[in-house]
């Protein structure tokens, strides 16, 4: 098994951003599927099962489409960007909102985002105030079960520190509008992916991101008579998220059950441990770091 950092966050590389890519998803896209692409050639890994949490689950379609062929499987764990965004831009449901504290803090976030700056950002350039977010963050958003909560942490911030350069920040802002909608939807990309792929979904029943616009990309997948594989979506109690972190044992087995090709029903002894929405019913180059 490889877990891999995408390029500007964890331990790969930070390398120098392509600014002409900044307002283009697909520039920015490619950007991260050819260095993807580039890791996979090193690595000697003729295909793989692929899995791509939150925005790497952005990249982990984009791979898809362009390297069907040296994929297995893919798995989209709680991805980010998947339906698209509504007809009201965030920016209008602001102005609607009456004077007040709220509105002039969304105001705020909206334009620090266009200008640039992300949560991520604020971590690494304010280290001090940085640390005091991430601490609180996971005090808060995590339970007791997750050991060693300051360990964690502390990964979690040094997880956006490196060599200043900003170059897996400067991606959200390049696929992300405010309001974290894809300016680049998965919606209709997904079920346009090689009908010969199996794909899954997994989410948690405390998530963010929105299991409906899953389970409804997978309806309109399986309609399609020549789809070998019908998609699934998988959703794990007790989880947000971070549902790696939140819920390991479930959530290693739902990676297990989207590696196993299917074309029927799911296997029943996974209904014991996961709550199944059936949609049916060089350091100067680009460097993924593998975590052991």
């Amino acid at each position: 098994m490889h877990a891999v950092d995408w390029l500007g966050v964890g331990l790969s590389s930070r390398p120098d951003w392509d600014e002409k890519s900044d307002h283009d998803p697909a520039k920015a896209e490619a950007w991260f599927v050819n260095s993807m692409e580039a890791w996979r050639e090193a690595r000697g890994i003729e295909k793989m099962h692929l899995v791509g949490h939150s925005m790497g689950a952005m990249i982990a379609v984009a791979y898809a489409e362009q390297y069907p062929h040296r994929l297995e499987s893919l798995m989209l764990a709680s991805p980010a960007g998947v339906s698209a965004p509504p007809d009201t831009s965030l920016r209008e449901q602001i102005s609607d909102m009456p004077w007040g504290l709220r509105k002039s803090i969304f105001s705020f976030t909206i334009r620090q985002w266009e200008n640039g700056q992300t949560a991520q950002g604020i971590v690494q350039r304010w280290s001090m105030l940085g640390r005091r977010l991430i601490n609180g963050y996971v005090e808060r958003r995590f339970s007791e079960t997750v050991p060693n909560k300051p360990l964690f942490a502390d990964y979690m911030y040094h997880h956006w520190q490196g060599d200043g350069n900003p170059s897996g920040e400067r991606f959200m802002n390049a696929m992300l509008m405010p309001g974290a909608y894809a300016k680049y939807p998965l919606e209709g990309r997904i079920p346009r992916l090689d009908a010969n792929l199996p794909v899954s979904f997994c989410y948690g029943d405390r998530d963010w991101m929105d299991i409906d616009a899953g389970i409804d990309v997978a309806n309109v997948a399986n309609k399609q008579e020549e789809r070998k594989h019908r998609m699934q979506v998988w959703e794990l109690p007790e989880c947000g998220h971070q549902l790696m972190v939140d819920e390991p044992d479930h959530f290693n087995q739902c990676v297990l059950n989207a590696c196993r090709p299917r074309t029927g029903p799911p296997p029943p002894r996974t209904m014991t441990i996961l709550k199944t929405r059936d949609s049916s019913a060089s350091a100067s180059k680009p460097r993924w770091q593998e975590r052991k």
